[in-house]
């Protein structure tokens, strides 16, 4: 039977098309270079400690926040401590409490505020690059690293571990929320009052990357030689990018549909 880190890992792989690192609190850098175990990344090193290579230069986007709930597995019900304030806001008073019920088996929250994503701005010259190291005998066949990843400022990952699961949170502090309440808000100072059946409970960790993408060579290379992996590959012998068309023959990126 699966384990929890694994029915989270390809729940999230699946449904947002990024890896989710385990345990969510886990924080990850762009270059980070470990192995897959099923759709779980294991940080072994970083390329710049083992092959003296930077990532270089990186792309940032923000993404404001963002929310994943199990489809008709997450009902969260906010308690009487919570009105209208001004137009278009609400007051969640200290002292208020959220019970969160899971519906089914193995159902998943996952909230993330201000969240940014940093992406390595050149993927065909690292690829280049690894084909150099994989023609070297240097990269090994299960090798990955994160190219992309979300920042967020604060994570709240739940998990249940049965279908009657649930808990309760109660917020030590008023929070004025312009949209729905996030439980990975830490301004509410939420604090667990009850729980059932909750395998994962991380409570608005800070500073964490939840969600990455990860570069590979495809596993149809893993048994071949390396000289026969970029033959005919000119690029790699000019030391220019490799074309579109050759990067997706030759990696796979981790987390994309």
């Amino acid at each position: 039977m699966p384990d929890l880190a694994e029915r989270y890992t390809s729940e999230i792989r699946d449904q947002l098309a990024q890896l989710g690192t385990w345990r969510p609190t886990e924080r990850l850098a762009l270059g980070a270079l470990g192995t897959l175990v099923g759709d779980r990344f294991v940080r072994q090193s970083d390329l710049q400690t083992e092959f003296g290579l930077a990532p270089g230069a990186s792309l940032k986007t923000d993404e404001g926040d963002i929310s994943y709930h199990t489809e008709g597995g997450v009902d969260i019900e906010v308690g009487g401590g919570a009105h209208a304030s001004d137009p278009g806001s609400t007051l969640i008073k200290a002292g208020t409490e959220i019970d969160v019920a899971f519906g089914k088996q193995n159902a998943i929250l996952l909230d993330m505020v201000d969240c940014t994503s940093h992406r390595i701005e050149d993927q065909l010259t690292l690829g280049r690059q690894i084909l150099e190291l994989w023609k070297e005998k240097r990269w090994k066949p299960r090798m990955c690293t994160v190219t992309e990843l979300v920042e967020a400022r604060s994570t709240t990952a739940l998990a249940a571990s049965g279908a009657s699961a649930g808990l309760s949170l109660k917020t030590t502090a008023a929070v004025k929320v312009a949209d729905a309440i996030s439980l990975a808000d830490a301004r509410l100072g939420l604090q667990m009052v009850r729980s059932k059946g909750v395998g994962l409970r991380t409570i608005a960790a800070p500073e964490a990357t939840p969600l990455i993408r990860a570069l590979r060579l495809k596993e149809v290379w893993w048994d071949s030689d390396p000289r026969l992996v970029v033959e005919g590959l000119d690029a790699v012998e000019k030391e220019e990018p490799l074309a579109e068309e050759e990067h997706d023959s030759y990696f796979d990126l981790l987390g994309e549909d």
